[in-house]
């Protein structure tokens, strides 16, 4: 049975998670940032401030994209050579996460998707190449390096402030995305398309299912 409740590490406050598949959170009375391990809580330092700025996007308020409804429970931050982007792990109301992302005005909603291409070597993408990706033809249209610089709320991966990573987005027809990302050698492979901004707004708090 998923357990929701449990207690901060470091100060004892309670913690109430609100996706069951969630891998780190930070704890909002202290800023812990605790890692989710068999069942228990276990304390990986202070979570780094984020400094807020006006966006669309809010931590626990939730949105509306058309027909579709998020909450985002989950923030991290990114910098990279042009400034820095901001990742939401938004969940709808059957507790289904994704992945929206925003570079100032551009929103992407993008899934983990499995990498199929045993051949795909990064150190070959150059911008405006193109590939073949999970029988689609795309183009390499943003490569970079990008470091995470802070936290808060619950994501489904362990992120820590100041892991490195290097980053490539494929765009394909209809709006279609794909984001490579590669860490230590791993390969990590992200699913989506473009969205409308003009398409988002905010709504009142819904009850979801997790």
């Amino acid at each position: 049975m998923f357990n929701s409740a449990y207690s901060c590490p470091s100060c004892g406050a309670g913690v109430a998670l609100r996706f069951r598949y969630s891998k780190i959170t930070t704890c909002q009375h202290c800023q812990a940032s605790l890692f989710l391990e068999d069942d228990a809580m276990k304390l990986r330092g202070k979570a780094a401030v984020m400094a807020d700025y006006p966006s669309l996007i809010q931590l626990n308020t939730p949105f509306l994209y058309k027909t579709m409804q998020f909450e985002p429970i989950g923030h991290a931050r990114f910098a990279y050579a042009h400034g820095f982007w901001d990742e939401w792990w938004v969940i709808n109301p059957a507790g289904q996460g994704k992945w929206l992302s925003v570079d100032e005005g551009d929103y992407a909603l993008e899934i983990p998707t499995p990498v199929n291409n045993p051949q795909l070597n990064f150190d070959q993408l150059t911008l405006g190449k193109k590939v073949s990706l999970a029988g689609e033809r795309l183009l390499v249209s943003e490569i970079g390096q990008a470091e995470c610089t802070g936290m808060a709320g619950e994501l489904p991966e362990v992120i820590q402030i100041g892991d490195r990573f290097r980053y490539a987005h494929l765009s394909g027809v209809r709006q279609t995305l794909y984001t490579l990302e590669e860490q230590n050698g791993q390969l990590s492979l992200y699913k989506g398309a473009w969205l409308d901004v003009f398409a988002i707004r905010a709504m009142p708090a819904m009850d979801t299912l997790r």
